[in-house]
């Protein structure tokens, strides 16, 4: 059995694992296929040479939903040496069924690949999603406050409603608004 990346569009071969979609909605994604793989297998992606010295953003989006995740890694690698890998992310286990958006800042060098890891878990339920690579000269944009309203388990990100003043209130719902008004989903929701 052999544990590689693929393309894919849509759902994977297994149900309860996977993404459905790529990134956004879009059409295709790379992902690990948990069905041909025995567990703890390792399926590795790697960049050409970045071939540039200086400050990077890595950003992509990752997909771990399945109830036999196994793990992902980022690693920088230099002159094509893995033993000098230098772990940037480590993932275990299953996140969300959303896409997760990842930054990373990296120092970069000429020969400086970067290599992304899925390792299988115990089953077939495991298959992890990878999407919308970027790598872009300089430093990753400080990000203060984000909230998108669907991974938080507080009320409204800890905003305050003001029920003095103003004339309604704000609510956080899941699916369509009540009586077929408004939207149908969130914002980049499939």
């Amino acid at each position: 059995k052999i544990f590689h990346w693929k393309l894919n569009k849509g759902d994977t071969s297994t149900s309860k694992t996977g993404p459905s979609a790529g990134f956004g909605g879009k059409n295709f994604y790379a992902y690990t296929e948990a069905n041909y793989a025995w567990r703890n297998q390792i399926g590795r992606l790697y960049t050409n040479r970045l071939a540039y010295d200086g400050d990077v953003c890595v950003r992509f989006a990752l997909h771990m939903y399945g109830k036999d995740i196994g793990a992902f890694r980022f690693y920088t690698i230099i002159d094509d040496q893995f033993d000098n890998g230098n772990k940037k992310l480590h993932v275990i286990g299953q996140q969300s069924k959303d896409w997760i958006i990842v930054t990373q800042d990296v120092r970069a060098e000429e020969t400086m690949r970067l290599v992304f890891e899925a390792q299988r878990g115990r089953t077939v339920y495991g298959d992890i999603g990878f999407d919308e690579l970027r790598v872009v000269k300089g430093k990753c944009p400080r990000v203060d406050l984000r909230c998108d309203f669907g991974s938080t388990r507080q009320h409204l990100c800890n905003m305050i409603q003001d029920m003095v003043s103003d004339d309604f209130d704000w609510a956080l719902v899941k699916g369509p608004a009540a009586r077929g008004k408004g939207p149908i989903n969130g914002f980049l929701d499939s």
